[in-house]
């Protein structure tokens, strides 16, 4: 009988890992043969999800059952890579503690404070939890939902590039200056991609100027080839504005505007001139409102003035609109998209552009509905250049989505509140 011995061992590595997302697969595939239990293992155990979705009770079984199988099988926490965890207020135990003392290796760490002070966390979560964060695997870090959270804990990452962060509450008591801890830390961490909300704009700020007692930067910020930016407050720029004029090689740039007419406005003026010339792949998300007479917020403008002066080989636009009412589709604003291209973009290969319109179910459906749909797919025709050009791949699509989502819009806006009271993170 032919077993899986019986194989190069290569060929049965490629097998696995083709099951990689298949669970129920891998577990079966573990159990017959000794030989592909680490196999297996890597795949079963490369991601473990710790969040308050669970049902109540649920967690804190499931922790107990982690720590217990961690106990009698430590060399599992070796195959974890990717960790997420979301801190619940209504955890009881140390399963929570002990669980996380096993799971130092990981590479990208996903850390939700659920609104939590980090001053009030017990003092061996908060050691927990900076072992994780200064475990010198770790190269992607995510950190959201907390109040003063010690800027100074990032010093000792070492090999962290990729860093992002959201709805981080700065107040008096975060420490950004104290580091006497971390002295003995000459290497500073490099990061290359960089993610934030602008209502961050006072942790960002923050972040990019602080410095050690030693006068060298707590995080270097000069080789950045990733930005991730979500803008949705007029009066609160600084931090982009930062962040783009000190990046003199991005490559990849994601720009996310919401509700903000105007919102692409000075996204040029503040760009380093250096990276002008490096940054290839730019994504944009606009989301409108009906009453927006420029439905690309200002986008056409400032790729105006990108003309001639760029390498960038990508753009992606997605627009989309949570509304009752319809958004334009008038051609001269539109189009305005295509003749900005058409001229001044000699490395350009890939646009595309999806719309994404979301309308309440409880609404009747008119003819003037009906009419609104088929203006839609018209769109197209207003970029007859992109179109028909044999040297740039053109993408269109538009998806309408009947959605009843209202009540999970006020829930979360409600949840914000509760937990950011005063924050302009409150405002979605």
């Amino acid at each position: 009988m032919t077993s899986f011995a019986d194989f190069p061992p290569e060929t049965v590595k490629e097998i696995i890992d083709v099951l990689q997302d298949d669970l129920p697969s891998l577990k079966a595939c573990s159990q017959t043969c000794q030989s592909l239990l680490p196999l297996c293992r890597q795949h079963i155990y490369r991601t473990i999800s710790l969040t308050r979705h669970h049902a109540r009770g649920h967690r804190s079984r499931m922790l107990k059952s982690l720590r217990l199988l961690l106990d009698k099988n430590a060399d599992i926490a070796h195959y974890v890579r990717n960790l997420v965890y979301e801190i619940d207020h209504n955890d009881e135990g140390d399963d929570n503690v002990r669980v996380l003392e096993k799971l130092h290796p990981v590479q990208t760490l996903k850390l939700d404070g659920s609104g939590a002070h980090w001053n009030t966390l017990r003092s061996p979560m908060q050691e927990v939890l900076l072992r994780l964060i200064h475990s010198h695997s770790l190269t992607r870090v995510r950190i959201s939902l907390f109040w003063n959270f010690p800027v100074t804990a990032l010093i000792p990452c070492i090999t962290l590039n990729d860093l992002a962060i959201n709805s981080l509450g700065l107040t008096a008591a975060t420490k950004c200056d104290n580091d006497e801890e971390y002295t003995t830390f000459d290497p500073v961490p490099h990061i290359k991609s960089f993610t934030f909300d602008c209502a961050d704009d006072p942790f960002v700020t923050k972040v990019f100027h602080a410095k050690r007692s030693t006068g060298v930067p707590m995080l270097d910020f000069s080789n950045l080839k990733e930005l991730n930016i979500h803008a949705r407050f007029k009066d609160y720029f600084e931090g982009r504005k930062t962040l783009l004029q000190a990046s003199e090689e991005l490559e990849i740039l994601h720009y996310r505007v919401t509700y903000l007419e105007d919102g692409c406005e000075d996204l040029v003026a503040w760009m380093n001139k250096s990276s002008l010339s490096t940054l290839r792949r730019l994504h944009v998300v606009l989301g409108i409102k009906p009453s927006f007479k420029d439905p690309l917020c200002g986008l056409c403008e400032e790729l105006a003035q990108f003309a001639g002066l760029n390498v960038i080989e990508e753009i992606t636009l997605n627009v989309f609109t949570w509304t009752d009412k319809q958004c334009t589709t008038d051609r001269t604003k539109w189009g305005r998209l295509d003749t900005v291209l058409a001229d001044g973009f000699p490395m350009l290969r890939r646009v595309s552009l999806h719309i994404d319109i979301k309308i309440s179910t409880c609404r009747y459906v008119g003819e003037d509905d009906l009419a609104f749909r088929e203006k839609l797919q018209k769109i197209p025709e207003y970029f007859p250049w992109l179109s028909q050009s044999t040297i740039i791949a053109f993408k269109f699509s538009t998806e309408i989505v009947d959605s009843d989502d209202d009540c999970a819009v006020m829930y979360f806006v409600t949840f914000f509140a509760r937990i950011f009271p005063g924050s302009p993170n409150t405002l979605l």
